[in-house]
């Protein structure tokens, strides 16, 4: 990616104003956002208790490191995204038209970063420009549920 765009595409025609150009993300630099690795996964066992139909599901989901843009000045001045792990988990009861579900969302309460940006460029606003926009926080949470 050039600074300025050109139609040669190889960052050395300077802008109109006879500004150099330059190259701002290096060919193979990753998309902003975008962990080099990522994984999700989820069991559930459902199974009869007495009588009520039972369940327990579990949900792992973990993600590496990731670069807020793909700019890699800007992307340096902004930080590094880091890489997270969560855990969700839920057991619930059924029986006949009604289910009663205890569910936790985020266990460990970690504190990944969906979106880290700026509101400003950097180099004018400084570091207190810098945004950062988190997963979700430890949820619980209990359904009582009627079907009709």
């Amino acid at each position: 990616m050039c600074k300025f765009a050109n139609p040669t595409l190889d960052c050395s025609l300077s802008n109109a104003n006879g500004d150099p150009n330059s190259t701002t993300a290096p060919a193979g630099t990753r998309f902003p956002n975008s962990p080099r690795f990522k994984a999700a996964a989820t069991g559930r066992y459902e199974f009869d208790l007495g009588v009520f139909e039972a369940s327990l599901q579990g949900s792992l989901l973990h993600q590496t490191s990731s670069q807020p843009s793909v700019d890699t000045a800007e992307a340096a001045l902004l930080g590094t995204q880091t890489a997270y792990t969560t855990v969700d988990l839920s057991a619930g009861l059924r029986r006949d038209r009604w289910s009663l579900t205890l569910a936790a969302q985020n266990l460990f309460d970690e504190r990944g970063q969906q979106v880290r940006t700026a509101s400003c460029a950097i180099a004018l606003c400084g570091p207190s420009a810098i945004q950062v926009f988190p997963i979700r926080p430890r949820l619980i949470s209990l359904r009582l549920a009627w079907r009709y």
